[in-house]
Parts: structure tokens; C-alpha cells; sequence
């Protein structure tokens, strides 16, 4: 999902008053310290400068892979009025959640003062802005957010020392009232991440809504992981603020829905690309009794259609 133009036009314009070789520089420094970060708690950005680059070149990625999510709960959710943004950046999952879910009222808690202000400038006169209010947070204190109909944690667990992971999501968990939403980089240690949040919470009594259609043991074998994928278009200016060549970029993710309630809706998941072939469709689906590789044949034509249909990531025969 690609940025709104009111979004895409704030970055434009926050951007332009530096060079591009300044946001090239940052961008470069910025990817180095998430790459080397040795996830405890430390401070990777810290100036106006860092966090205008960080718009530039990661808020589209990050806006698409949580406007996915929210897109894929939309119907799971109900009607969500109040959001809580835990760890927000630049805002990212303020403006996804208002672009998706047309909330009523947004709360950004970040603790770094740079990314805050940059957040308040992107937002400063849209409908965004209006509904939301920052307040300085650091999830290290162990602090109970303000509650709100959901709370999202985006790409947070992954900055965060071990040692305190699971208290955190058990925080993020009493803040929210009806959904929790997390959202970790879509790698092996992300996923890593996603599975601890979800032991921990049915622990707690929460009811998985997405990605799993189960509350049972993930069933994956050990050496794979769960995660999606979506494709982002980059501006000129964040292409060349990252030396890319390709209009668009994937980013992927993995991620977690947490009810108080359990979901009346049953799916199963779509794990891998879809294999189309000559009058079938091969599709790798995790459902209540575990991961399946089927073909779906051309005879059975209601369900046929609906593979043809099908992507990676989406939910299949609800």
C-alpha cells in the first residue's frame, strides 16, 4: 500500500530542505546502526536530520507493511475508535490506522524528542494531525500506556533487550481493550519475536485473530518462518536517498493480532505464492490441523476461483 498523497506530500516537503547527499549520508548511517544494533534499548537516532531520513527512506516501507495488516483485519476488528501508537517513529502507524480504520482518536508515544517533532511536522494541518496527540515514552521504564481500543507495537520488540520483552507485551496487552497489533521485521529473529509475543499472550488469556487461524503450537518446522510481503513504490527522492535503481521496493514483515474475544471468522492462511498451473492451483495453507499442501482442481469450481485468487499472506476459504 503506497503512501496517501497528503502523507507523501508532507515528506516532500520536509525533505526539501536538505540535500541529498545529507539524506543519503543519514540513510546510510541509519541502516548501518538497525543492522548492528544489539537490541538494548540504545538510542540510534537522535538529530532533526536522522529523523527527516528515516521519513524519507523507511516510513513508506513501514506505513505499507502496516496498512497490510490493518487491511487483512479490517473485518476482524469491528468498529475501532480509539488507537494507541506504542514506539510510533515518524507516525507511521498513526497514519495507517487512520488511513484504514478512519479512527477517532490517535495516541503517538515515542520516547526520542527528534522523531516526535518530525512526527508533529508531518502531521501539522491534515486530518491525521487533528485527531492525534504525542506524548514522550520510553517502553524501557516498564510504563502502562494510556488504553485504547487497540494498541499497535510497531517494529518495537526487535529494539528491545530480552531480558524485558515479555513484560513489555504483557503491558501492551493490559493498555489494549480489544485488539493488540504487532508487528516485527520479517525475518527469522522477527519472527523469533512474534511467536514469544504469542506465547505470551494466550498465556494471558488473548485469542490469536491473525495471522494464525489456530491457537495451537506454530507448526512450522524449525528452519522456516512465518512472514509476508508488500510491495512499496518509492518516490525519486527515496530511491536516491537509498542509491536504489527500482521503482519499488518489498518489504517484509511478520505479525501478530491478539483479541479479547475469540474471532468468529474461519480461514486458513496462505503461506507461500500460489502455484497456477493447467486447470489447478497448488497452494501451501496453514490451518486448525496444521500446515497442507493442496491442489485445488478446476472441477471443483467455486473453490477454483477463489485459488486463482489467492496471494501470499491473504486468507483463503473464510
Amino acid at each position: 500500500m503506497d503512501l496517501t498523497p497528503e502523507l507523501k506530500n508532507a515528506i516532500d516537503t520536509l525533505s526539501s530542505a536538505y540535500s541529498l547527499s545529507e539524506l543519503s549520508k543519514e540513510s546510510a548511517c541509519i541502516s548501518h546502526r538497525y543492522r548492528n544494533a544489539e537490541r538494548l534499548g540504545q538510542r540510534l537516532l537522535t538529530t532533526e536530520q536522522q529523523a527527516v531520513a528515516y521519513a524519507v527512506t523507511r516510513m513508506p516501507a513501514t506505513f505499507g507493511a502496516l496498512s497490510s495488516v490493518l487491511k487483512d483485519i479490517q473485518d476482524l476488528v469491528g468498529n475501532i475508535k480509539t488507537v494507541t501508537d506504542v514506539g510510533s517513529g515518524t507516525g507511521a502507524a498513526a497514519w495507517a490506522a487512520d488511513t484504514v480504520l478512519a479512527v477517532d482518536k490517535i495516541t503517538c508515544l515515542e520516547r526520542e524528542d527528534c522523531m516526535r517533532f518530525i512526527g508533529l511536522r508531518l502531521m501539522s494541518g491534515t486530518k491525521t494531525g487533528d485527531k492525534t496527540s504525542w506524548m514522550s515514552f520510553d517502553l524501557a521504564d516498564l510504563k502502562i500506556p494510556p488504553s485504547s481500543d487497540m494498541v499497535i507495537a510497531g517494529y518495537v520488540l526487535n529494539e528491545l533487550s530480552s531480558s524485558i520483552q515479555r513484560q513489555v507485551i504483557l503491558n501492551l496487552w493490559e493498555s489494549a481493550q480489544s485488539v493488540l497489533v504487532i508487528v516485527e521485521p520479517g525475518t527469522p529473529a522477527g519472527y523469533r519475536n512474534i511467536l514469544l509475543a504469542r506465547d505470551t499472550l494466550i498465556s494471558a488469556g488473548g485469542y490469536i485473530w491473525a495471522p494464525c487461524p489456530h491457537q495451537s503450537l506454530c507448526p512450522l518446522e524449525q528452519n522456516d518462518w512465518c512472514h509476508f510481503a508488500c510491495r512499496v513504490a518509492r518516490t525519486k527522492q527515496h530511491r536516491l536517498s537509498k542509491g536504489g535503481v527500482a521503482p519499488y521496493e518489498d518489504e517484509k514483515f511478520s505479525f501478530l493480532v491478539v483479541g479479547r474475544y475469540p474471532s468468529d471468522k474461519s480461514y486458513a492462511r496462505v503461506l507461500r505464492h500460489p502455484l497456477i498451473r493447467s486447470g489447478c492451483v497448488g497452494l501451501t495453507l496453514c490451518s486448525a490441523e496444521g500446515v497442507q499442501n493442496t491442489v485445488i482442481s478446476r472441477r471443483d469450481k467455486k473453490k477454483f476461483q477463489s485459488a486463482k485468487k489467492a496471494v501470499w499472506g491473504g486468507r483463503f476459504g473464510q
